[in-house]
């Protein structure tokens, strides 16, 4: 076993718990197609990704009478499933104290495994039981929207994984090589690539661990960690049999596209995310496009739009039912510091030039935009009061002195502020003409 490895961290940490205790699905989703997304980039084809959850782990303790003093020595002989008989498992959960009815029960629930998509149809299962399968699969439904089929075939419940760290409050994942996966205990076998390895990536919900050091505050958190030392020794294996290379990273730019709902009052909960999932799906994995959506279930238009603002997104790609019955969709265009624009003002000394933004300058209702204009000869024609990180000589303007902006530079491609109704079929092309791709 490696006692000192070199790993790469993801974590979700949210500073409040939500209202709606569903948003967290989003994070446990997010987090699993990180995984899946990097394990496939990194070109390593043959893993899946068990799961299971710590929240059904104690139910099935509980269910079989474990003690509570007994659960960490009894999930550690559990977590030795994958590399021993049952038999051996079971004379070590009766060493450490449970009775042979207890632990055959108990085998009875972690012999449960198969594809995630059918986690909820296990028959027979307690109430409790069922309640926590159910929320897996609602994790399931959301990664599915996200992208298909792609990830959920990676998915597979085995509630024989048990994670060994007593910080887990929900989901826990661990992703391996397959063959590594689904190789029988064999004292004898060849210690072959996949099965040398282990674990290459794992993780799980631990919405407690910050709140030790913060009593007064809740920080709902879910992370995931990638072994990048295991990889790494399996795809210089994998490369020696099949003279295959290695797919590295690129420097990935700014986040260009959020993918935004409106949803009206009378809305129907939890109709307009899947539409944003499936169209994030488009965008990003078919198209490579930098975008992104809010993890959260029927968020405001103004968060989506401060969300945006905070991270110098420049396009909104706005859904609501409406706009899905016609299939169109409405987009805004939002402009950032170092943007060139065309002003349409009334004052007939500065419009109709073009300009780039220097400084923004928010306000309680609507910011200001300070500019300095393309042509040098028109810097002394600005009178308006000076921003003290604005340069002396910049124009002072409204949003709605801007007409448009340029893209890429390019006088030919300009992109209106807001644009509404626009073809679904014509997104793509639309995008793709204005970034450039």
């Amino acid at each position: 076993r490696l006692r000192e490895f070199w790993q790469c961290d993801f974590d979700i940490v949210r500073t409040v718990m939500p209202t709606n205790a569903k948003d967290l699905l989003w994070d446990d989703m997010e987090v699993l197609a990180l995984i899946s997304q990097t394990l496939m980039d990194l070109n390593v084809q043959r893993f899946i990704i068990k799961l299971n959850h710590r929240k059904l782990l104690d139910v099935i303790f509980d269910i079989c009478g474990v003690k509570r003093e007994h659960v960490r020595s009894i999930s550690s002989a559990i977590d030795k499933l994958d590399k021993r008989s049952w038999e051996e498992v079971r004379q070590e959960m009766i060493e450490k104290g449970v009775s042979l009815e207890c632990a055959n029960q108990l085998y009875s629930f972690v012999q449960i495994k198969g594809k995630a998509e059918n986690c909820s149809h296990y028959p027979d299962q307690p109430h409790a039981v069922a309640q926590i399968l159910d929320e897996l699969e609602r994790v399931v439904k959301l990664l599915h929207a996200y992208h298909g089929d792609i990830y959920v075939d990676r998915l597979h419940l085995d509630l024989s994984m048990v994670r060994g760290l007593d910080y887990y409050t929900g989901l826990i994942f661990e992703a391996c090589v397959e063959s590594d996966a689904n190789a029988n205990a064999n004292a004898n076998a060849d210690d072959n690539t996949s099965e040398a390895i282990g674990s290459i990536a794992a993780g799980g919900r631990y919405d407690k661990l910050i709140q030790d050091f913060v009593p007064s505050q809740q920080f709902p958190c879910i992370g995931a960690s990638i072994g990048f030392e295991r990889i790494f020794h399996y795809l210089l294996e994998e490369r020696k049999k099949k003279n295959g290379g290695v797919t590295m990273f690129s420097n990935a730019p700014l986040m260009q596209i959020l993918v935004c709902e409106v949803s009206g009052k009378s809305s129907v909960d939890d109709v307009l995310y899947l539409e944003r999932l499936k169209l994030l799906e488009e965008l990003k994995l078919h198209h490579g496009m930098h975008c992104e959506t809010m993890n959260k279930f029927k968020p405001s238009f103004r968060d989506q739009i401060s969300y945006a603002e905070d991270r110098n997104i420049k396009w909104l790609v706005i859904l609501g039912e409406e706009e899905l019955s016609q299939n169109i969709v409405n987009l805004r265009r939002l402009t950032l510091v170092g943007d060139r624009v065309l002003i349409s003002s009334k004052n007939s000394e500065i419009n109709g030039h073009t300009a780039v933004i220097t400084v923004i300058e928010p306000t309680e209702k609507a910011p200001f935009f300070y500019v300095t204009p393309d042509d040098p000869a028109l810097l002394h024609k600005s009178k308006s009061p000076r921003s003290k990180h604005a340069s002396p000589q910049a124009w002072k303007i409204t949003k709605n002195e801007i007409a448009h902006v340029i893209e890429q530079n390019q006088e030919q491609t300009v992109s209106k502020l807001q644009t509404t109704g626009l073809p679904r079929g014509q997104l793509i092309d639309f995008l793709k003409h204005r970034l450039q791709l």
